[in-house]
């Protein structure tokens, strides 16, 4: 597997950036300019952000609308909204020297906002290609080259929520939390497809590894790389992906009993 640099993926953080920062400059300017002009500023930032994305492109991406045009639109809203009401509640400022102390509490939670953009753009520079030799992978500002020869296996892969913060539901419902209680109930399992490669010879970054025992081997466990692909929100659809993968003679595993099958090679009719 070869890994390189992707910088072109910058682009669409940087329009990102400079797209936030329109909106937030024109809703700060508010008592300045008015709704309507500030309005204006808000609907050219937007106008940009569409006609300047540039998503990448392959034989399976991520859906634009729910994986990143709705994220984007939420996290420029509430990060824009966070940043802009302390400054709205003290007219004047900066002149006027200390800031509204709402500035405490909005500011980091205009912070944690942004990571709606990050995870937009991630998705946004997503894409994965099938050719002849392997798959070739980009995500963010990195693109990996990946032969055939290299995946041992593919198979499911899911994450979901700690057992012990979903036990936390009748607690939260008891002390008047159903907010926090309904976003625990809502909140769904992460699903995808994992890539499993052969196990490199020497140690893989522990950042892309799983630790498993190998039976009959020396004691203590081995590293084995792994690539996790999530299809929520992926177009073709995973099931999709894991038929083209199975396509290229890559033994794919399914979950449920009696779908486990390897592709048999295809053998020419005789007379």
């Amino acid at each position: 597997m070869r890994k390189v640099g992707h910088p072109a993926a910058l682009r669409g953080l940087a329009l990102r950036a400079a797209v936030l920062a329109l909106i937030v400059a024109a809703l700060i300017a508010v008592p300045g300019l008015g709704w309507l002009w500030s309005a204006v500023l808000v609907m050219l930032a937007l106008t940009a952000y569409f006609l300047g994305r540039r998503p990448a492109r392959g034989h399976f991406v991520y859906a634009a609308a729910s994986a990143i045009v709705i994220p984007d639109l939420l996290g420029f809203a509430l990060v824009a909204v966070f940043l802009c009401i302390p400054v709205w509640a003290t007219p004047g400022w900066p002149a006027t020297g200390a800031l509204n102390p709402a500035a405490w509490l909005l500011w980091p939670m205009a912070g944690l906002s942004a990571g709606l953009i990050y995870i937009a753009w991630r998705a946004d520079s997503f894409a994965v290609s099938l050719t002849a030799a392997g798959l070739k992978i980009t995500q963010g500002l990195w693109h990996w080259d990946l032969p055939y020869a290299e995946i041992s296996q593919v198979r499911p892969w899911q994450r979901d929520l700690p057992r012990w913060m979903r036990a936390l539901v009748p607690l939260l419902v008891f002390f008047g939390r159903p907010g926090p209680a309904g976003a625990i109930m809502l909140a769904r399992e992460r699903r995808g497809i994992e890539l499993v490669l052969a196990a490199p010879p020497t140690p893989a970054p522990a950042c892309m590894t799983r630790r498993i025992a190998v039976p009959g081997s020396v004691p203590g466990p081995v590293r084995i790389p792994r690539i996790v692909i999530e299809t929520d929100s992926l177009r073709p659809s995973g099931p999709k992906f894991l038929t083209a993968l199975s396509g290229k003679g890559i033994p794919v595993s399914f979950r449920r009993p009696g779908l486990d099958r390897v592709p048999r090679p295809h053998c020419k009719d005789t007379p």
